[in-house]
């Protein structure tokens, strides 16, 4: 069972613009000094919303590398072990499931993830950060050596935890082959979901917080019986917010992404520029269907308050005027 995420630090909510209100959670806005400057947590300019966050790069921490004395937190031990729980559940599976929720967020939003090498760099060293890392380090360490926390993720604040993703060791984890809104657990066993997991981890690196509502970035407890893999309206909202929307590859407008945009590109038409850029672009979002879901982005309301149930650890961020909490507790 999962409970909320804890975010001991203000909270925007905005509401998207859709056939109903709909709300999401960031980390931010936050005063910056006394220059009158308000800042988010994300990739790129952190001082501008709506801009590409550019590509981030990710890596897999390597089995058997451990915590790095200045880590602290003492709810994290052992070594890393994802590799091994990918090969339980078939190595190549669990690459593509994880490929699979990188995509759906640069399927949507103007950022762009890509895997590099890792060099086994202790987790938090000074160290771990590139070219010797990618800037998001994805691992699996038992926390409270238990089934606690399911998933720990770091914002993108500028330090060596920026945007890494901890999955806990001790938990039970399932490639899923149900259809998104099946129950997750197997003869009354609870799973979690690898994909379902990394997608709402992605989204937290990316800058976006807890939510109330089912959605992929849900807190809520009462939503986690159920498979939710695909990004939601809110979702897709909260990432355009931060990144804008993705560079679209429907070159003929015809609101979806198939063969006829292809021939558009080799015939150079008025959407394209006839580059490879857009050629992968193309091959990227080719049958997603994903452009009817995407929904107007709203401009920001005002901070509105704190959720906090429990902390696994907090730390002062090196950005002026905050403390913030950055662990995903059960479950997400």
């Amino acid at each position: 069972m999962r409970f909320a995420f804890v975010c001991v630090a203000a909270c925007v909510i905005g509401l998207a613009i859709s056939s109903q209100a709909r709300a999401y959670n960031l980390f931010g806005p936050y005063p910056w000094g006394t220059e009158g400057k308000i800042y988010y947590e994300k990739w790129g300019d952190i001082f501008s919303v709506g801009v590409p966050g550019g590509t981030i790069t990710w890596s897999f921490i390597p089995d058997g590398t451990p915590i790095d004395p200045s880590f602290t937190d003492a709810n994290f031990s052992g070594t890393s072990s994802l590799t091994n729980i990918m090969n339980s559940l078939g190595y190549n599976d669990a690459l593509a499931a994880i490929q699979r929720a990188f995509d759906k967020w640069s399927a949507v939003s103007n950022i762009s993830f890509q895997q590099v090498s890792d060099s086994g760099v202790a987790f938090n060293s000074p160290s771990a950060v590139t070219p010797n890392t990618g800037q998001i380090r994805i691992g699996a360490y038992a926390i409270n050596g238990s089934v606690g926390a399911v998933g720990w993720s770091g914002w993108p604040f500028g330090d060596t935890l920026s945007g890494d993703i901890l999955l806990n060791s001790s938990n039970l984890f399932q490639i899923h082959q149900g259809n998104e809104g099946d129950p997750v657990r197997i003869n009354g066993t609870y799973y979690n979901d690898l994909e379902g997991l990394v997608v709402h981890e992605i989204g937290h690196t990316m800058g976006i917080a807890h939510t109330n509502i089912c959605s992929v970035m849900s807190g809520n407890p009462a939503c986690y019986e159920l498979l939710n893999r695909e990004l939601d309206p809110d979702d897709i909202a909260a990432a355009q917010f931060l990144y804008g929307p993705s560079p679209s590859a429907d070159f003929d407008q015809d609101n979806d992404v198939d063969g006829r945009d292809f021939l558009e590109w080799q015939r150079g038409n008025s959407n394209t520029s006839q580059s490879p850029e857009d050629l992968a672009l193309w091959q990227a979002q080719y049958g997603d269907g994903l452009l009817g879901a995407i929904v107007a982005v709203p401009e920001p309301a005002s901070a509105t308050g704190v959720l906090s149930v429990f902390a696994l650890s907090a730390r002062r961020i090196r950005r002026p005027s905050r403390t913030g909490q950055s662990s995903s507790a059960p479950g997400r």
